[in-house]
């Protein structure tokens, strides 16, 4: 089930509305019960606009960029100080940033008169942490000119009600990290998910956790996510004391750090010309050497996932054979499972049995999914798989037929591509367990799948099993 909330611009509180200490202040604030307020007055810095964008045209992720002003060194005498931007990923004509320190303390939810935070949902489209970010951080923050390279970003947001996982849409120019997006592009990968307060956020004395073993840092402050945490009065948290996500989360009418993200456009042109299928990344000639270098039998490197995303350790790099070798593409074969899932999704009724093979499962439809793609690859990497159109065997014992041909990026083994590169059941076998193909099997509703001995079993299309993908890339 989805739902439908109006757009920020549709919400904004009055600019009059806007005093020292409408957010923030209040509750059970862990530091000094003070307003917050680091917007910038008439002393503020301002970027120049074409100098970011050329910057940004070559900048990778790590780089650093200055935009916008804010309070950060707590002497308000000489103005705000200008505000830095961690490069998180790359995209064509785009970036995703998150700012270098802890900017605020804030609440995530402020009760009311006589609330009770453990009855209030930590879900941040209704937050007052979403409210600052947009009313006053965003803003503050930059000037006009300053806020013509900051996109409006729509987003899915994810709650459970009820035992059930329901979703939002949801439309910001400033936002926190999810716990993907910080377990994908911070954890365990250095010191910059570590939250270091400023000189201004310090004032508020917030909680210092004490860190160990890590260069240049001695201690940091838990800083919020936008995700809702284990229960509905808890929103998650990227944890002070070592470089973890937390998604069971704090109490939301604690303060903890605020560290905004955005995605800022510098060559629209591209931005768009990319999206419309119109061009291809910048090539990566590190990628592109090492997959002109490979063979058959080798092994490969080749997009991330977050194999056990609760388990706080970030993303982990998909590894894959190459099965097969053309003059201009290789065939890899992903070495274990990287997720599970139903091979058809049923909602309600009887399936037409015609309907229960590749061509119109919903693994086919998610794993070629944009989002699913650019999830799991970077632009360069994307730009390499091959659409390949692949016509499936069916299931010669029961005459099941392996139903219309398709074209697709990333794809499921069937049986006839098993028997060809992997004749020795043991050869099949996943690591982690059994794995669909995409060949029918047995009667309907029933699909074909490796179990964990390597033998072809048969099993419901709505059960789970695990995915263990193939795709072509060009060299």
């Amino acid at each position: 089930m989805k739902r439908t909330i109006l757009s920020l611009t549709a919400v904004l509180i009055a600019a009059s509305m806007l005093v020292s200490g409408c957010f923030g202040g209040g509750g059970n604030a862990n530091g000094k019960n003070k307003a917050s307020d680091g917007r910038p007055g008439e002393k503020r810095v301002e970027a120049d606009v074409t100098a970011v964008r050329e910057t940004m045209e070559n900048a990778k992720a790590g780089d650093r960029i200055l935009l916008g002003s804010w309070e950060q060194n707590n002497k308000t005498s000489d103005g705000a100080e200008a505000i830095s931007w961690i490069v998180l990923t790359q995209m064509v004509g785009k970036a995703l940033v998150v700012s270098e320190k802890v900017l605020d303390y804030q609440q995530f939810i402020i009760p009311g008169e006589g609330e009770d935070y453990r009855f209030t949902h930590g879900r941040y489209p209704e937050s007052d942490m979403r409210k600052f970010l947009s009313d006053v951080f965003y803003a503050y923050a930059f000037s006009e000119q300053e806020k013509t390279l900051i996109l409006t970003t729509k987003q899915t947001y994810y709650y459970v009600e009820d035992y059930h996982q329901m979703s939002v849409e949801i439309e910001d120019y400033v936002f926190p990290l999810s716990v993907d997006e910080a377990s994908r592009y911070l954890t365990a990968k250095g010191t910059d998910i570590y939250g270091q307060p400023t000189d201004f956020v310090k004032s508020f004395d917030p909680y210092m956790s004490d860190v160990e073993g890590v260069p240049g840092i001695t201690s940091a402050i838990t800083w919020w996510l936008r995700d809702e945490g284990d229960n509905w009065g808890k929103a998650a948290t990227v944890n002070g004391y070592d470089d973890k996500t937390n998604a069971y989360g704090a109490d939301v009418s604690d303060r903890r750090g605020v560290r905004p993200a955005m995605w800022i456009v510098y060559n629209e042109n591209d931005m768009a010309a990319y999206e419309r299928g119109e061009i291809d990344p910048k090539p990566d000639p590190e990628l592109d050497a090492e997959i002109g270098n490979l063979s058959v039998g080798d092994i490969v490197k080749y997009g991330v996932f977050d194999m056990n995303p609760r388990m706080e350790d970030g993303y982990e790099d998909l590894e894959w054979t190459v099965l097969d070798e053309t003059g201009d593409a290789l065939l890899l074969f992903m070495n274990i499972n990287f997720s599970s899932s139903r091979f058809m999704d049923i909602e309600e009724g009887e399936p037409d049995p015609e309907m229960i093979c590749w061509a119109f499962s919903t693994i086919r439809k998610v794993l070629n999914d944009e989002n699913t793609l650019n999830k799991l690859f970077t632009p360069q990497e994307k730009a390499k798989i091959r659409r390949t159109h692949l016509v499936t065997s069916g299931d010669g014992s029961w005459e099941r037929e392996g139903g219309p041909e398709t074209d697709d990026y990333l794809f499921l083994p069937d049986t006839a591509e098993l028997e060809e590169y992997f004749p020795e059941k043991e050869a099949r076998i996943s690591p982690n367990g059994s794995y669909w193909l995409r060949t029918p099997a047995f009667v309907e509703p029933y699909m074909g799948s490796i179990d964990e001995n390597g033998s072809l079993y048969s099993k419901d299309s709505e059960d789970y099993c695990g995915l263990r993908l193939m795709m072509w890339v060009n060299k």
